[in-house]
C-alpha cells in the first residue's frame, strides 16, 4: 500500500511540475531561478481546482521550491508567501426526527 501511495504522490508532483513548466514557458521564463513570487501567484491563480485540492497542490508547490532552495537551484522560495485559498464549508445539519426513525 505504501508503494501505491508513493507513486500517486510522485505522479501528482509530475503533473504539477508539467503545469508549472508550461505556465513558465507561456510567460517566457526558462530558468527555475527566474520564477518569482508574482509569477507564482499568477500560476496559483490559473488553477481551476477546488479549494481543498488547491491547498494540497500549493503545499506540493511549496515543497518543490523548498527542495530547490535547499539544493541551491534558487535563493528563495517564491511560493512561501502565496496565500492558501479559503475553504467555504457548508455546515452539516443534524438528521431530522423522521430521518433518525427511518434509520
Amino acid at each position: 500500500m505504501a508503494v501505491s501511495s508513493a507513486r500517486r504522490r510522485s505522479q501528482k508532483y509530475r503533473v504539477l511540475l508539467v503545469q508549472l513548466e508550461f505556465f513558465a514557458a507561456s510567460r517566457r521564463v526558462d530558468k527555475l531561478a527566474d520564477i518569482d513570487v508574482d509569477l507564482t501567484r499568477e500560476f496559483r491563480a490559473s488553477w481551476s481546482d477546488g479549494a481543498i485540492s488547491s491547498i494540497k497542490k500549493l503545499e506540493r508547490l511549496k515543497g518543490f521550491f523548498r527542495l530547490a532552495v535547499q539544493s541551491g537551484w534558487m535563493t528563495a522560495n517564491p511560493a512561501a508567501s502565496v496565500a492558501r485559498p479559503r475553504v467555504k464549508q457548508s455546515p452539516t445539519l443534524p438528521f431530522s426526527d423522521d430521518e433518525v426513525a427511518a434509520m
